[in-house]
Parts: structure tokens; C-alpha cells; sequence
């Protein structure tokens, strides 16, 4: 395959904007498509390859995957053993586990699906998780492992469909990719089958360029090469976390980097303009760059301050490059020669170290993150996040949409986010005999409120849209029945200003279909970090006390003074005199965040409030 330095070219202007973005320029806003430029890249890369050897007969699929594993681990092994040490340094347990299944994900190829996996309520923001881009490079191998099959047998027993039937694929991918864009954004973000269509971009401009008889006129090549670098810069700079994404929008980046592929030959100004020494450079650090700009920023944002500032963003880029240029001189070009590192050693070095960080992310990840380090007092501050989380959503998700038990007498329904979750845990210990219980789901900050959407949407945060999307609907036939079927209905939420406002409208249109059986469970938001408790020694800890956070006591006084009887307010029940104990009787924590409740949490709070507490509040049942 011929030499192109426009492609390195290419891959600057897709790594420059990623790691602008992972730094929080707000010009880059869009900077995160530039893995979608990588992805169109790799897709035209690994297809000329295959099938320039197919044509002649030399492909090879252990030679295909050694060439793979030089381009790919030496560097990649490289990072994320240097990033341990800072995990071990500034990573609370919790934090640490997660980043040891993060090792244990990288060593099998499955990043993307690990983090889908962790994408909920819960998960650590996106720009603490040191290993959270080695997503891309999870994508992309397993791609690597079904294409280079596929096309061996599509030229094996009929090329001529191989086209058609890479289209039907790309189709369905696309699709795929559009429908999870407001159904279930985590997944067509991370997975593959939602990915593919990108990479087989890539492999379509292969084909056509391998197809080409005869170049076009030069004007052509410039204007439409031009076409797609200015594609490629308006998604970073226009387009933002609130796009659904991947989706049909994704076209605009990856059918610009096609353009450029494409028509962005010699005499063309985008290939002057690439082929430019210190974008070429740039480009051939790109890979290296990726690697290290993401646990840079992470262990930065750790140690200096969540919001970085214009110098230490520029410290931290000038360092990005810096360990990109030592990593790529020094391990990347060694190891992409044969004459200097053998096959069979650079399997079994690569096989070693992958066993390492598998084992060492399963050690550490069995230890709940806290290898020695933490106080069995401290792990229950800052430990078991995982299990909490679970805890908090279990009894709700079992009980989402689940008919009533007409067995029992009264009928219970819980509406709302994870404070929902909360109040149902509690009364569940134990689930009196007499009550049979149900719940529905609406996500913080997506208005649960019985309005015609269109009330509020402009409310809600457009990062949230794909969210929302998933919640359960006020207005479906199955809500609907579970609303006139229940005795008695609680809305429980984190609530948000525009919630507030509109409420006694909502309850009111409530009220008059379905009757006067609905209540309202109000915030319980604390003053509590954990930093904080682990200052204090055992057994002093136990006696912490810790006020309601001013703005959501201010709320629940709104709330109370909107609703009377008709709201509950937490902190009756968790406080006394706006003084909040951390701890229980037993000294187990209460609030593992300084919101949701633990399990003990919850026992603690089941003996302050019952079934009978809420069903005092609404007297036709009393």
C-alpha cells in the first residue's frame, strides 16, 4: 500500500480536536467526532490492506494480526501501566474498582462494553475515568476480528455480493444507530454493532479508490475535498454533547473524512495543506496522543481541580505531546519492526502483559478497590458504590409496571427517579402483608409531571433528551391503568425548579381524573462529603451529624406551603431540628453520597416512616 501523508494529516485534525474537547475548550464542542474521523480512517486503512493481499493471493490472518498487535498494544500496555501508580495515589476504593474492571476490560478487548455497562445513574463523569477512550480502540478490535473473516469468504465464494452485502450491513448499522440515539444512547455510543457503519465507510472509499480507473479534473478533487475538511470542522466546532449521537448526524464528519480520502490528492490545496510537515507530525503522534491525553486530564482533574484552567490545559496538552513523541520514538516504531522484535516473542509479550493487567484488575477489583490502603471503617465512606447504586434501583426495577396483587387491599404506586427508589426500600422492610406495590419510572430532570410534554420540554437540559426519552410516559395505556387502579400514588423525585412551578397545575389535572389519592415525597439532599467523615476518628464519626443543603430545604418549604398535607417532607423524618445523623445505631453509614440512602440507611428510616405514615396523609384511607 502507497504512502499517503495526507491520511497522518487527516488523523491530526481528528486527535487535535478530541483532546481539545476532553479538555473542556468550549470552541471544540464537537471535538469528540474526531474519533469518528479516526474510525473512517482505520475502516479505509485495514480494507486497502486486505484486499490489495486478497487480489494477490498473500492475505494472511495471523500476519493481518500481527501487524495489529504492533500497532495497537506495545503503546497501549505501555499507558495504562503507567497510569496505575496515579490510581493507586489519588483513586478513593470505589473509584479504584472501577478503574481495575477498566484494566481487566482493556487486557479483553471490551472497554466499549464495559462502559456501557457503567453508563447509569450513578457513573463517575466521563472526564474522571482515566481509561475511559479506550473505548475507540475496544471498537475497533473487534471489528479487526470479524472483517478480515468476512471479506476472506465474501472473495472465497462471491465477490460480487460482497458490496451489496456490505451495504445491507451499513444500513442496518446506520439504523440501529439512529433508533439507540433516543432509546438507548449509552449502548449506540459504545457498541459496535452501532459503530460498524462508520469503519465500513472507510472500507467503501477502499473499494471505490481500488475500483478507479482514471482521475477526475482537478477542480473537482479540490472543491470536494474541501467540501469534506469543512464538514469535519463543523461538527467540532458546532455540534455538542446535547446532539444524539452516533446518528444520521454522525454523516457529516465521517462522509467529510471520506471526501478528504477521497479527492484530497496531490495539486489539491487540503492535500497542502496536510501534508504540511508539522500536521504530519502531528498526525504521526496521533495514536500515542490518543492514548495519553485522556489519563492525563483524568488524574489532573483529580489532583488539581475538577475545572482546569487556560494554563494548566496547556501544561497538560504540551505534556500529552511531549510523552506522545517519547512513546511513539521509543515503543511504537520498534515494535512495528520485524527485523528488531520477532513474532513469536511479540506474542508472547503481548499475551504476558494483557495477563497482567487482567489479573491485576481482577485482584484489585475483588478487593473492592481498597488493596490495603483504606481502614475497614473508611471503606464503608468511600466503598461498595456498585453495590449501593444496585441496591437503590432493585426493588423499583422489580416493581416497574408490575400489575397489582388484587389479593392485597390497599394498591400502591411510586412515581419518579431514584428517590422513588428510596422511599420504596424503605417501606418495604419489611413490605407490610396488606400492600401490594408498583412504580414508575421518570429520570431526574425530565419533568414528572402529568402535562402535555411540550409544557415543559424546553425545561429540560438537551443532554438529558435520549434520557427522558427512555422514561415512562403519564399518557400511556399502561400508566394510565396503574394510576386508576392504585389507592394511593407518591411522586418521589429530586425535584427541579421547573417541577416546583408547575406541580399544583399537574396535581390538580391528577386529582380530577383519577381522584384525591396523590402525594408528594420531597428532596433529602445532605451536607455531606466524605473527605469530611474520614477527618473525624472512630468512634468520634459516629456522632456526625449534618444540616439539609440549603436550597432543598428552601424547596421542601415551598413545596409544603404549596401542598399541606398532601407532601412529605424527609427531613421530618431523617432530622431532628435540621441536625441529621450520618450514622446509625450501629454505626453503619445512612447516605453513601449525601442523598441516597444505604441499606442500613434505609432501616434506619423505615422505623420513622411506614406505609401508615403516607397513608395517614390522605384520609379516605386513613
Amino acid at each position: 500500500m502507497k504512502y499517503r501523508p495526507a491520511i497522518d494529516g487527516l488523523r491530526a485534525v481528528a486527535v487535535v480536536p478530541v483532546i481539545l474537547f476532553h479538555a473542556g475548550v468550549s470552541t471544540f464542542s464537537g471535538g469528540f467526532v474526531g474519533v469518528d474521523v479516526f474510525f473512517v480512517i482505520s475502516g479505509y486503512l485495514i480494507t486497502t490492506i486486505i484486499i490489495d493481499e486478497l487480489a494477490r493471493g498473500r492475505f494472511n490472518l495471523l500476519t493481518f494480526y500481527e501487524r495489529r498487535a504492533r500497532r495497537i498494544l506495545p503503546a497501549l500496555v505501555l499507558v495504562v501501566v503507567a497510569t496505575m501508580p496515579f490510581a493507586w495515589w489519588l483513586l478513593l476504593p470505589s473509584e479504584m474498582k472501577d478503574y481495575s474492571q477498566s484494566l481487566m476490560a482493556v487486557a479483553t478487548f471490551s472497554s466499549n462494553i464495559l462502559f456501557w455497562r457503567e453508563s447509569g445513574y450513578f457513573e463517575t463523569a466521563a472526564e474522571l475515568k482515566p481509561l475511559l477512550h479506550t473505548w475507540s480502540l475496544a471498537v475497533e478490535e473487534q471489528y479487526y476480528i470479524f472483517f478480515p473473516l468476512l471479506l476472506m469468504a465474501a472473495w472465497r465464494f462471491g465477490r460480487r455480493w460482497l458490496i451489496p452485502f456490505l451495504v445491507v450491513i451499513f444500513v442496518a448499522s446506520l439504523t440501529l444507530a439512529q433508533w439507540t440515539a433516543y432509546n438507548d444512547a449509552a449502548a449506540g455510543f459504545f457498541l459496535l454493532p452501532t459503530r460498524g457503519w462508520e469503519l465500513l465507510v472507510g472500507s467503501f472509499v477502499a473499494f471505490w479508490l481500488r475500483e478507479r480507473r482514471s482521475p477526475r479534473a482537478i477542480s473537482l478533487h479540490q472543491w470536494l475535498s474541501a467540501l469534506g475538511l469543512a464538514m469535519i470542522v463543523f461538527a467540532c466546532l458546532w455540534f455538542d454533547g446535547t446532539m444524539p449521537f452516533p446518528s444520521v448526524w454522525t454523516l457529516i464528519p465521517t462522509l467529510g473524512a471520506a471526501l478528504v480520502i477521497l479527492f484530497a490528492i496531490d495539486g489539491t490545496w487540503v492535500c497542502a495543506l496536510l501534508v504540511n510537515r508539522m500536521i504530519v507530525g502531528i498526525g504521526l503522534l496521533s495514536y500515542s496522543a490518543y492514548l495519553w491525553h485522556q489519563p492525563l486530564f483524568a488524574f489532573a482533574r483529580y489532583g488539581w481541580s475538577r475545572h482546569l484552567g487556560l494554563l494548566q490545559i496547556t501544561i497538560l496538552v504540551a505534556a500529552t505531546f511531549t510523552l506522545a513523541w517519547w512513546s511513539w520514538r521509543f515503543v511504537e516504531r520498534p515494535f512495528r519492526q520485524k527485523g528488531r522484535i520477532a513474532r513469536a516473542p511479540l506474542f508472547r509479550m503481548s499475551a504476558s502483559a494483557l495477563a497482567i493487567l487482567l489479573v491485576s484488575g481482577g485482584v484489585v477489583t475483588a478487593k473492592q478497590g481498597n488493596f490495603y490502603r483504606v481502614s475497614e471503617a473508611d471503606m464503608d465512606i468511600v466503598g461498595f458504590m456498585e453495590e449501593r447504586d444496585t441496591f437503590v434501583w432493585r426493588n423499583k426495577e422489580a416493581s416497574r409496571h408490575r400489575p397489582f396483587d388484587d389479593a392485597k387491599p390497599i394498591k400502591m404506586l411510586l412515581i419518579g427517579d431514584s428517590n422513588s427508589g428510596d422511599l420504596l426500600n424503605l417501606l418495604m422492610m419489611p413490605a407490610p402483608a396488606d400492600v401490594t406495590f408498583s412504580s414508575l419510572t421518570i429520570y431526574k430532570g425530565c419533568g414528572n409531571l402529568y402535562l402535555e410534554p411540550e409544557r415543559y420540554r424546553s425545561h429540560i437540559e438537551p443532554r438529558l433528551f435520549s434520557t427522558c426519552y427512555r422514561a415512562d410516559s403519564y399518557f400511556s395505556p399502561q400508566t394510565e391503568a396503574l394510576l386508576a387502579q392504585a389507592d394511593v400514588v407518591v411522586l418521589a423525585m429530586a425535584w427541579q425548579e421547573f417541577e416546583v412551578e408547575l406541580l399544583l397545575e399537574s396535581l390538580s389535572a391528577l386529582t380530577k381524573r383519577f381522584g384525591p389519592k396523590f402525594l408528594v415525597f420531597g428532596d433529602k439532599q445532605m451536607t455531606y462529603t466524605p473527605e469530611t467523615v474520614r477527618q473525624k476518628p472512630v468512634p468520634a464519626r459516629y456522632a456526625l451529624k449534618v444540616a439539609p443543603q440549603a436550597d432543598r430545604r428552601a424547596l421542601n418549604d415551598r413545596l409544603r406551603a404549596m401542598l399541606g398535607r398532601r407532601f412529605v417532607d424527609p427531613y421530618d423524618y431523617l432530622c431532628e431540628a435540621d441536625q441529621c445523623p450520618l450514622f446509625d445505631e450501629q454505626g453503619k453509614l445512612i447516605y453513601f453520597d449525601g442523598f441516597h440512602l444505604t441499606p442500613a440507611g434505609a432501616g434506619f428510616a423505615a422505623k420513622r416512616m411506614t406505609v401508615r405514615t403516607l397513608l395517614a396523609r390522605l384520609p379516605n384511607l386513613d
